[in-house]
């Protein structure tokens, strides 16, 4: 069984992460460093659960951009 690709992996990432931030408001809060743990009194639960799995896949995804970026750093 072969791995995907890691641009491939990136690709599907942006995808969901965009897919699941229609709004660009958990971009914002990421780039803001609003954690989950962080207080939102004025959001609801839902919402909350909503960023909890957002920031979880933008993490990762910033893991895989890293190591592609350092990938082809490495071929040039």
């Amino acid at each position: 069984m072969s791995e995907t690709p890691i641009t491939e992996r990136v690709e599907k990432g942006i995808r969901w992460l965009t897919e699941h931030d229609p709004d660009g408001a958990f971009h914002l809060w990421f780039i803001a460093r609003i954690t989950p743990g962080t207080p939102m009194p004025a959001q609801p639960v839902e919402r909350q659960q909503e960023y909890r799995t957002y920031y979880k896949a933008r993490e990762q995804w910033e893991r895989l951009w890293n190591a592609m970026v350092a990938a082809e750093g490495k071929q040039a």
